[in-house]
């Protein structure tokens, strides 16, 4: 048997481990410390790759005609380069998509707002702009103000939000 199976095998769990859903960071920096040997450590993703192309070189160079000192001599050279050249850049580049989070809703008051329905009762339907996408908010127009009739398409000005029911309060 090879002794390459076990770092190859270890380098896929691991991979795959981070893989999922639940154990994934948000952010690329998450949970990183600033200070102290932390910084020293290498990332697990580096790790796990780094074993997996090991396994699967020495494997493959283990069965030419290099002994297993040599082959695990050229798989840890050529793992490392592997790493550095091919597996680093292209996560990079996977990172790169990953979706920033929404600012807090709060951040819309004094905003603008599109009305989408007509206003009853000083109620309607409002679009807003949340970090560059459009959103629908159930409106509520100030109290002084109900009074007067919205039409589709008009604009007003958001004056309070109230998060917690994901609705705001608008003004001419």
């Amino acid at each position: 048997m090879t002794i390459f199976l076990t770092p190859l095998a270890a380098g896929l769990v691991g991979l795959a481990a981070l893989a999922l859903p639940v154990l994934r960071r948000h952010s690329p920096r998450a949970g990183r410390c600033a200070h102290g040997a932390a910084r020293l450590l290498p990332e697990p993703r580096s790790v796990f790759s780094f074993l997996a192309f090991y396994g699967a070189l020495g494997v493959a160079l283990e069965r030419s005609t290099l002994s297993t000192t040599g082959s695990a001599l050229a798989a840890l050279v050529t793992a490392a380069a592997l790493e550095a050249v091919v597996a680093r850049p292209l996560y990079r580049l996977l990172l790169g998509f990953e979706g920033r989070p929404s600012s807090p809703l709060d951040a819309l008051a004094s905003e603008r707002a599109v009305a989408l329905t007509d206003f009853k009762n000083g109620r309607g339907i409002v679009e807003a702009i949340r970090d560059g996408r459009s959103i629908q908010l159930v409106a509520s127009l100030v109290s002084h103000q109900r009074s007067r009739p919205i039409r589709v398409g008009e604009r007003l000005v958001i004056v309070a939000v109230d998060a917690e029911r994901q609705g705001v309060t608008v003004s001419l």
